[in-house]
């Protein structure tokens, strides 16, 4: 973010680095996003072949009559 002061110029707001703390939480809250996506990927996964697989059943029916 870049601030302009008219009486200063150009401010820039010094960098605060992380506290041990807070790289451990945001390490945890990584581990977790990806936790999730795995098991968001697999799911969708699963999704896709079962309703490929009705879609496959309600084919063979409409054909087969």
């Amino acid at each position: 973010m870049e601030i302009y002061l008219n009486f200063i110029g150009k401010f820039e707001l010094p960098v605060k680095e992380p506290t041990a703390e807070e790289i451990v939480e945001h390490e945890k809250l990584k581990a977790r996003r990806a936790k999730r996506a795995e098991y968001n990927r697999r799911y969708m996964e699963k999704r896709r072949k079962r309703i490929a697989g009705e879609e496959q059943k309600s084919k063979e029916v409409t054909v087969n009559g």
